[in-house]
């Protein structure tokens, strides 16, 4: 069943327009721009969080010193798209261009000019950054914006451009996860490699600042693996089951009610799919776990 996940996860992901676009699978040591480069080169990419900082320093000072170019926009995102799956050249360029046109004429003050600066630091590198986080920036970026009278459309093609610019990342991520699921396909029974990589490919999915525990997460990954051994999820189920997992990962700041409604929709899909009872509720305990974990305040 690991096996039938790991196709269902492909189709999906590869049938997305992003990953269309990108017309690229597999693993192994690569060098390619659109994918962060090879192995060895994302191992030293600097710190997310301090290469946001720089860039939104850079980002601040451009602004408040009158109305910056296109291409300096372009260079600025360039230069801050450090993260492992950088977004394309041609939708930095967009950005670039959208903000360069809306701010014509105009000087930021500095605190609007800070505000738009992180959004677009956020957007250049997402790495770590959660959903809620990055969201926070792009409400920034549209309030700043809007207050420095740039107009609803001016408004609106940035923010569709910075939305690009970020989803072409997170798509990128969502492409590592299904190349390295691709690769359970050649197996044939559920290995302990297979779910030491299915524990990473779930550890990956944790963006923000604080992550899930890795013991708890490999001992889902087990259970996990094991239980869909004997189930059959359909294509819909997989990209659902996908998705509750990832707001599991991601845990931290949700509320006991939304974190009830995920596990009670991922037990639902696994009881569907035929899973017996008692895997299901060894799974939903194995997420209880992690989300208790996640909210536990540190001493």
């Amino acid at each position: 069943m690991i096996r039938f996940l790991a196709t269902t996860l492909v189709l999906i992901l590869l049938c997305s327009p992003e990953a269309l676009a990108q017309g690229r699978r597999g693993g192994g040591t690569r060098r390619d721009p659109s994918t962060g480069g090879s192995d060895r080169e994302r191992a030293t990419r600097p710190d997310p969080a301090a290469s946001r900082k720089d860039t939104a320093a850079s980002g601040a000072d451009l602004f408040t010193k009158g109305s910056p170019s296109s291409a300096d926009l372009s260079a600025l995102l360039t230069t801050g798209s450090t993260g492992k799956f950088p977004s394309s050249t041609a939708s930095r360029s967009d950005l670039a261009a959208a903000l360069s046109e809306g701010l014509s004429s105009k000087t930021l003050k500095s605190d609007k000019a800070a505000a738009v600066s992180a959004a677009l630091a956020a957007a250049a590198n997402p790495d770590g950054l959660s959903k809620s986080e990055l969201a926070s920036k792009r409400t920034s970026l549209e309030k700043s914006l809007k207050e420095s009278g740039l107009t609803e459309a001016q408004i609106e093609k940035i923010t569709a451009a910075w939305d690009k610019v970020v989803s072409e990342q997170q798509q990128a991520n969502l492409q590592k996860l299904a190349d390295d699921l691709a690769a359970i396909l050649a197996e044939s029974t559920v290995t302990s490699d297979m779910v030491k990589k299915l524990a990473t490919d779930l550890k990956a999915m944790a963006e923000g600042a604080t992550k899930p525990d890795s013991a708890l997460v490999t001992k889902l990954a087990t259970d996990l693996s094991a239980a869909l051994d004997d189930g059959a999820l359909s294509p819909l189920e997989a990209a659902q089951l996908t998705r509750d997992l990832e707001d599991v990962l991601n845990s931290a700041n949700i509320s006991m009610e939304e974190f009830a409604a995920v596990a009670d929709d991922a037990a639902a899909i696994l009881a569907a799919s035929g899973v017996d009872k008692a895997d299901v509720e060894l799974i939903v305990a194995d997420l209880q776990a992690i989300y208790d974990a996640m909210r536990k305040p540190e001493k």
